[in-house]
């Protein structure tokens, strides 16, 4: 056999490549091209569209459509770009087309309504609101959109009826839900407590504590008494509201209910005057207060030395203290227009200073005016002696601050050094 039919014959033994084979093989070349071309181009559209809602560029929103026109994000991101620029016409036509392409989506819902309720649409906006909560009737941001159109249009009781649900979804839309119906309702407590409908203690307390800003003291303590749970923090919250209110009688309530106190009238009662109990520097309204941070002096409660009882207070003063400081103090209820007098006992061992410790009962309701000073304690040593000081309070005095300070020296500094012991307090309406 020649070499060319030879050669022929080998070629003839090749497989022979159907052309079905070539077809599908070009095809699948062709559909991997389009793939990656309209990914690259999603790609950019992506990229043109972020770029264009962070830099406010109604061009680059403009070449992300034009790139990917069947693209919801591109005509989405469109609109905010309109919205942005005060065209909310143009934005509603933008997200409608984006809803059009993605009707399922809740956001784009929320958007539509937007852009419909800025240029006075209002069945426009409620039909797209409620689109978005029918779409996501678990999420907030939708129901509370749908209420604040509903307040804004008259409809209070429906308003607030998607606001709370929407503050139970998102905790965080408390504050601003009492705040809407504060205004709504204009001040009325006991409507703004029911449509409000707070039920949890967390809920019963931030409630509290705005009506105890807004000067609501009784309907407070009202919200306190019926939450139950309130934590410690919640309790000293609420009583730092009412008592920067000077409403002190309200935050005697709330302090005795969460001390489990037993006194029912805290009218000119000393909270445990002889110091059987423990002091906490931490101590939030009532009993017994300790200053923080007084350099110099330091407190405790003494078994040996006491005038009655099975305790005294201590306070041992070593150098240089703030005359100013109020060491110890406590805070009574007082009537207005009465007389009222104080008893005490003390002691002093070695103590020397030019600014000696006196008590002072000081007006809560007058920035700290001096109603009464007790005579300096006795420099030296002494043994105990009883005190006693009238003081009377004026028509606008419901609390006074019982505390021990010290006298101002003449020239500073003004070291004190010693120890003094104060047992036996009492307080007694004239």
């Amino acid at each position: 056999m020649s070499q060319k039919h030879h050669d022929l014959h080998r070629i003839g033994a090749l497989p022979r490549v159907r052309p079905v084979a070539v077809i599908v093989a070009i095809a699948a070349f062709l559909v991997c091209l389009w793939l990656g071309w309209s990914a690259a181009r999603r790609g950019a559209s992506r990229l043109l569209s972020d770029y264009g809602v962070r830099a406010n560029r109604l061009d680059a929103a403009n070449a992300a459509v034009k790139l990917t026109p069947s693209d919801a994000e591109a005509h989405y991101a469109r609109a905010l770009v309109l919205a942005q620029s005060g065209m909310f016409s143009e934005a509603g036509a933008a997200t409608e087309h984006a809803v059009a392409l993605r009707p399922r989506d809740y956001v784009l819902w929320v958007e539509l309504g937007q852009d419909r309720d800025q240029i006075g649409d209002v069945d426009g906006a409620l039909t797209a609101f409620k689109e978005a909560v029918r779409l996501a009737p678990f999420y907030a941001q939708p129901r509370w959109q749908l209420g604040n159109l509903f307040l804004r249009t008259g409809r209070s009781r429906e308003a607030f009826t998607e606001l709370r649900r929407a503050a139970l979804s998102d905790p965080s839309l408390w504050p601003q839900l009492i705040d809407l119906a504060w205004s709504a309702l204009r001040g009325d407590a006991g409507a703004v407590r029911q449509v409000i409908e707070p039920q949890t203690p967390d809920e019963r307390l931030a409630l509290a504590r705005y009506f105890a800003k807004k000067g609501k003291a009784l309907e407070a303590v009202e919200l306190f008494h019926g939450g139950g749970g309130a934590s410690e923090e919640d309790v000293n919250n609420l009583m730092s509201e009412l008592l920067a209110g000077g409403m002190f009688k309200e935050a005697y309530e709330v302090w005795r209910s969460a001390a489990g106190a037993k006194t029912d009238a805290g009218v000119a009662v000393i909270v445990d005057g002889s110091f059987e109990g423990r002091i906490l520097r931490e101590n939030h309204g009532f009993g017994w207060q300790l200053a923080r941070d007084v350099q110099g002096v330091t407190s405790s409660l003494d078994l040996q030395e006491r005038r009655s009882g099975a305790r005294s207070l201590q306070l041992d003063f070593n150098g240089a203290s703030d005359p100013s400081a109020r060491i110890v103090s406590q805070l009574g209820l007082v009537e207005p227009n009465s007389s009222y007098r104080l008893l005490f006992a003390a002691r002093s061992e070695e103590l020397v200073t030019g600014g000696p410790p006196v008590i002072a009962v000081l007006d809560a309701n007058a920035n700290g005016l001096v109603l009464a000073e007790s005579t300096p304690l006795p420099q030296g040593t002494s043994d105990w002696m009883e005190y006693e000081m009238m003081f009377n309070t004026s028509d606008t005095t419901s609390a006074v601050l019982i505390t021990l300070q010290r006298q101002g020296c003449s020239s500073g500094p003004c070291p004190v050094f010693g120890r003094v012991w104060l047992d036996d307090f009492s307080l007694r309406k004239q």
